[in-house]
């Protein structure tokens, strides 16, 4: 008997280290608030923390897969839960949708970090892996105290470039100006340098604008310069002179789309040319252009 019972002590210890071992391993996820807005401001202003809120959609894909994903990350989930008051809001719901509008929100997934004074602090939004969502936290902590040292008059060029980069998803259309007036003041060759390309990629978007042109006469020089660095913004690009292509009718879009690609082709994917990229892009203006015309 008591062999036996040895036995099943070993065994009880094993089953209970396997469940604590089990627990631990899917424990791991943020800790959203469930109260309501008026709780969860009273919470964060007792603690003296910004609030986190995960702005969503129960249609959503891409939340989704922050819920079963990102949120899970332990490294994630702890970093939020110590620095933050997180809370998730249904943009579909009556709360959720006038929250969601009061900061600008457009689509989902959007991250949202606001003071207990409902101030906004920080936005992005757009599915994130773990380690750049636990960026977006870090920076999103950062950020008061950036704005202080932008509020004291500090305008030193490469303090002004890191302050307009972290602004750039704020919306404020104060910083789009400073952005705008930032640009206009540097020469077209000085856009190649890193802190005024991340300046030009975050904020402009209009084709016709000079330095949207100068890129797009000079993405070779700005590959050679930035490297695969460039591809973030050649995507927004590209997608931008295809839809103006396909709008407008306008093959001439194409032109450029494909010479860019050419100044582009060391950067691209592996596998990928601009030979093959072009016939794909071709063959789809052509079926969209039909089914506009078809629609007329």
């Amino acid at each position: 008997m008591i062999l036996n019972n040895k036995i099943l002590t070993i065994a009880l210890i094993a089953i209970v280290g396997f469940i604590t071992l089990s627990t631990t391993a899917t424990a791991a996820k943020i800790n959203f608030e469930t109260g309501t807005w008026e709780e969860v401001r009273a919470k964060a202003k007792k603690a003296d923390k910004i609030i986190f809120i995960d702005a969503y959609a129960t249609w959503c894909g891409p939340c989704k897969k922050m819920d079963k994903e990102t949120f899970t990350d332990a490294k994630v989930a702890a970093f939020f839960n110590k620095n933050f008051i997180p809370y998730k809001i249904d943009v579909d719901t009556e709360a959720g949708g006038k929250l969601f509008k009061q900061y600008g929100g457009e689509a989902m997934p959007t991250y949202l970090f606001v003071d207990a004074d409902e101030n906004l602090v920080y936005k992005t939004l757009g599915f994130m892996p773990a380690e750049p969502f636990l960026a977006v936290g870090k920076t999103a902590l950062e950020v008061p105290a950036i704005k202080k040292r932008f509020a004291e008059g500090d305008r030193s060029p490469e303090f002004v470039a890191e302050y307009l980069v972290l602004m750039a998803d704020s919306g404020d259309p104060e910083v789009t100006e400073l952005a705008q007036q930032h640009l206009a003041s540097l020469k077209p060759e000085e856009l190649v340098k890193p802190e005024n390309f991340k300046i030009l990629s975050s904020y402009v978007r209009d084709l016709e604008s000079e330095h949207m042109q100068y890129f797009i006469n000079n993405a070779d020089v700005f590959v050679e310069a930035l490297g695969d660095e460039v591809l973030n913004y050649l995507d927004p690009v590209l997608n931008a002179l295809f839809q103006d292509a396909v709008q407008n009718k306008n093959e001439e879009r194409l032109a450029e789309i494909e010479a860019m690609l050419s100044k582009c082709n060391s950067i691209l994917p592996e596998g990928a040319t601009p030979e093959d990229i072009m016939v794909k892009v071709r063959t789809q203006y052509k079926a969209m252009t039909a089914a506009d015309t078809e629609t007329e």
